[in-house]
């Protein structure tokens, strides 16, 4: 069988790994990035597929949280229409 091997970079993202990594022992260390890399092969487009989703699911939420937001502003609107109708048909009464 093959073997392969990769270094490691002074990135933030692979600082994680070597942490994580640092922590196995040999073929348990192998093991581990085996499983992670089949199951990136794997799942790739299902996680892309769910983070697509939930992007749009965000974008609706936003779009509900700017509806909600506009009813409460004419909610507003109307209360202070009401409180101004009151205020005149008791100043037409008081006269």
């Amino acid at each position: 069988m093959p073997s392969f091997s990769f270094r490691l970079t002074d990135c933030e993202d692979d600082r994680v790994i070597e942490e994580v990594l640092s922590g196995l022992k040999g073929r348990e260390r192998s093991s581990f990035i085996r499983r992670a890399l089949f199951f990136y092969i794997k799942y790739e487009d299902k996680i892309a597929k769910i983070e697509s989703g939930i992007e749009k699911i965000l974008k609706k939420l936003d779009g509900v949280a700017l509806i909600a937001e506009k009813a409460a502003e004419s909610e507003k609107k109307t209360d202070e229409g009401e409180q101004i109708l009151v205020e005149s048909i008791n100043d037409i009464i008081n006269l």
